[in-house]
């Protein structure tokens, strides 16, 4: 069998990564085959350097959103990708990449400019199928895993034992939590079905739980208040939220300096905030658990009964639920929604630039209002 006709077997990879796909020996592809049979939203291979990548299962979750990627369907990324004009790219975004590898341009398609593509992705056929044969494990997607180039957990097991028995410390925690990796399945927290049915939240669970409390808050508070006085305190408790997302955002998730090099305190931070820099297109891991929320929640309503009178502390806090309702679902709209508004088509950039770009600044989610006052404005 001759490399450039190698077929496809159909195995599942074992790398480690936890990015789990059909495996496919790399072989050699055309011009006209890519852009006859693979250039939409069902099967879309996209060209770099000369060589061949399928991110079709990838297209949803792009961060920069479908239509990007749709765009360039069969075609050659190689001036986007490398153009900071257009796009500055990290260098994660670069490994992803490779973890799609399928193959490269045949000679005469192009490849003549990049002929150690066609080099590299023979001798990785080669490798592969010599594995293949004598029963070893394959890097099918092409890219030699080396060790440090993973992710520092192994994402088809359990999360949170691991972040509490990791033996880099806090430096290397927080170094590792930052560069963000992708799946596309939702990850395990806990070996404990009840401990990962309480942390692992489906964004309607938010507005299922804390929408009726709100309503229920403030209807029960507009005999005593009035109409007037009621919307006011709505409004006063919705203004105050965007102070406590921001303060929330970055004195409490993002806390780094402060954060003791402990596993507990560790584990904490990874439930908590860690997880979703590290992983930032976890559907299931985006919005903020309820069992996490009502602690945090509670004292924040004993606090405002204790300063105010009974129906006003109710009408507050229902206008912080209702920013903070607005937050969650805000949040995960600019991960994975496609805004048609341009106001939200730049906060998603902006908060994606938290991200990919600088995570101690960007600190407004919702608004940028207390990122202007406190001078963390991410200039994108």
């Amino acid at each position: 069998m001759t490399v450039q006709n190698a077929t496809t077997t159909q195995t599942p990879s074992k790398r480690p990564t936890g990015i789990t796909r059909i495996a496919r020996i790399p072989r050699a592809y055309t011009v006209n085959e890519i852009r006859s049979e693979h250039c939409t939203a069902g099967s879309l291979f996209l060209t770099f350097e000369g060589r061949v990548y399928d991110v079709t299962e990838f297209i949803n979750d792009h961060p920069g959103g479908t239509e990007i990627i749709l765009e360039f369907a069969g075609e050659d990324i190689t001036d986007v990708l490398r153009d900071p004009a257009v796009h500055e790219h990290s260098t994660h975004a670069f490994k992803m990449l490779e973890s799609y590898y399928v193959g490269w341009l045949a000679e005469g398609e192009g490849a003549k400019t990049f002929p150690e593509a066609i080099q590299h992705g023979k001798q990785i056929a080669e490798n592969a199928l010599r594995q293949r044969r004598t029963g070893g494990d394959s890097t099918a997607n092409g890219v030699a895993q080396q060790e440090e180039d993973g992710p520092f957990l192994d994402l088809e097991k359990p999360l949170i034992h691991q972040v509490y028995t990791l033996s880099i410390g806090k430096e290397g925690y927080m170094r590792e939590v930052h560069r963000a990796q992708y799946l596309p399945h939702p990850i395990r927290f806990f070996s404990s079905p009840i401990l990962e049915a309480l942390t692992s939240t489906p964004w309607f669970v938010v507005p299922f739980v804390w929408v009726p409390i709100t309503f229920f808050l403030l209807t029960t508070s507009l005999p005593t208040l009035g109409l007037k006085s009621a919307l006011l305190g709505l409004a006063g408790g919705m203004f105050g939220w965007t102070l406590i997302e921001y303060v929330m955002h970055r004195f409490l998730l993002h806390a780094d300096e402060i954060l003791p090099d402990k596993p507990g305190w560790l584990s904490a931070h990874f439930l908590l905030h860690g997880v979703h820099h590290f992983l930032p297109m976890d559907r299931f891991r985006l919005v903020f658990p309820p069992a996490l929320a009502i602690p945090v929640a509670l004292p924040i309503y004993l606090g405002l009964r204790a300063a105010m009178q009974g129906a006003h502390a109710n009408v507050t806090f229902a206008g912080l639920l209702t920013g903070y309702i607005f937050y969650d679902m805000t949040h995960y709209y600019l991960h994975h929604g496609r805004p048609a508004v341009e106001h939200f088509r730049e906060m998603k950039s902006y908060h994606l630039a938290h991200h990919y770009k600088n995570e101690n600044l960007g600190y407004g989610v919702t608004s940028k209002l207390w990122d202007f006052v406190f001078g963390t404005v991410l200039r994108i």
